[in-house]
């Protein structure tokens, strides 16, 4: 009589963990009711414990175990699917804030939903910082990575941090050339950017805050305008020039008449004159007026 023993192990697989974004280990598990069993593990990434029930694997795929009974040679296969991470964290990114001339710092923000994340920023001139909301202070694009630590799985997203340091126009003019008779003359500011300031320094300490001044000294006034949406500056300058030299005034000679007598006085240097005392003159406003006094006098001409 022949008798067979053909009965095959029973066999089972499972596995623990996955196999992270930045890679990892896991584990696979095998299992069988036979009196001493024995196993062999199959597949890409087996670490260690290939020979064993349980194996550590390095990468995500199928593992086959082979169970053998050695009462009698029989095998059973059985598999375990060890699976890739698929928790890459979500990642986003913000701005607060505006790099102006009068606020040079803005704020970028990071956001993500994926509890227990860190955070990386990248940006200009060598800009790095670990924080989730660092304070930046120059325009451009910055790039914030998002890693969950837990499976080593990242997200990256990107923000523009907006600049506004546009200077304003300046324009600035002068009305008229200081004389004698127009001791005063205006100077003026303009520019088209709503709302701009003004301040003016010239000669002598000169300063205003009024678009449009009135001055009386010759000389170089520089207004500076200031746009308040950003606080950028530009300057512009006026030139106030001036005539002011007075004429060369000459009431020729002295002369000695007798009394009764008369002589003609003779002044020059200018366009009009005016003769003082008025006594004895046959005009006051001649050039060459006929003097007839009745005593010594010194007659002043106003060339």
């Amino acid at each position: 009589s022949v008798t067979t023993n053909t009965a095959l192990p029973d066999a089972s697989a499972s596995s623990v963990g996955t196999i992270g974004c930045t890679g990892g280990n896991a584990t696979v598990n095998a299992s069988s009711s036979t009196a001493g069993a024995t196993y062999s593990w199959s597949g890409a990434g087996i670490v260690s414990g290939g020979n064993t029930s349980s194996a550590t694997v390095s990468m995500a795929g199928t593992y086959t175990v082979t169970v053998t009974d050695p009462a009698n040679g029989c095998t059973n296969t059985a598999t375990a699917t060890v699976n890739p991470s698929t928790g890459v964290p979500n990642a986003s990114a913000s701005v607060t804030g505006t790099v102006t001339c009068s606020n040079n710092t803005a704020v970028a923000n990071g956001n993500s939903t994926t509890a227990g994340v860190t955070y990386s920023w990248n940006g200009p001139g060598g800009f790095t910082s670990a924080n989730q909301n660092p304070t930046v202070n120059a325009a451009g694009t910055y790039t914030v990575t998002v890693t969950d630590p837990g499976n080593g799985c990242i997200n990256v997203a990107t923000v523009t941090v907006p600049t506004n340091t546009t200077a304003p126009n300046a324009n600035a003019s002068s009305t008229g050339t200081l004389t004698c008779s127009n001791n005063t003359v205006s100077i003026n500011a303009s520019s088209t950017t709503p709302g701009a300031t003004y301040n003016w320094n010239g000669p002598d300490g000169f300063t205003s805050n009024s678009q449009s001044a009135t001055v009386n000294t010759p000389g170089t006034y520089t207004v500076t305008v200031t746009d308040p949406a950003n606080g950028c500056t530009n300057s512009s300058s006026a030139i106030t020039s001036s005539a002011i030299t007075p004429p060369s005034a000459n009431a020729g000679a002295d002369v000695s008449i007798s009394l009764g007598s008369s002589t003609t006085l003779n002044a020059s240097g200018g366009v009009s004159y005016t003769w003082s005392p008025t006594s004895g003159l046959s005009c006051i406003n001649c050039i060459n007026p006929v003097a007839n006094p009745d005593e010594t006098t010194t007659y002043c001409v106003k060339v």
